[in-house]
């Protein structure tokens, strides 16, 4: 389930709104609360998006390093051939 709070009182804001009112599987909630994120455990979007930069981060060093030594091997093969490095055939008919 995924929950959204809109403060914005914008005309597209509006408009969104009045979209998901017409959803099936939507529920719109006037509410005055004013610590609604805390009452439900909410993030605000800044927190979340916050929370997946610093997940990504590890994924993206992971990422830079097998695309670095991609690149070595690539060099490496580009200056003294295949030898020691199995093609995906070889690598395919091991037993």
């Amino acid at each position: 389930m995924t929950t959204m709070i809109i403060k914005d009182n914008s005309p597209q804001a509006k408009q969104f709104i009045k979209f998901a009112r017409m959803l099936p599987f939507a529920t719109v909630i006037k509410t005055k609360s004013k610590n609604l994120e805390d009452e439900c455990g909410i993030l605000s979007d800044d927190v979340f998006f916050g929370e997946r930069k610093k997940r990504a981060k590890p994924a993206i060093s992971r990422f830079k390093v097998a695309l670095q030594e991609t690149k070595t091997i690539a060099a490496d093969i580009s200056q003294n051939g295949t030898s020691g490095y199995k093609t995906l055939d070889d690598l395919l008919n091991e037993d």
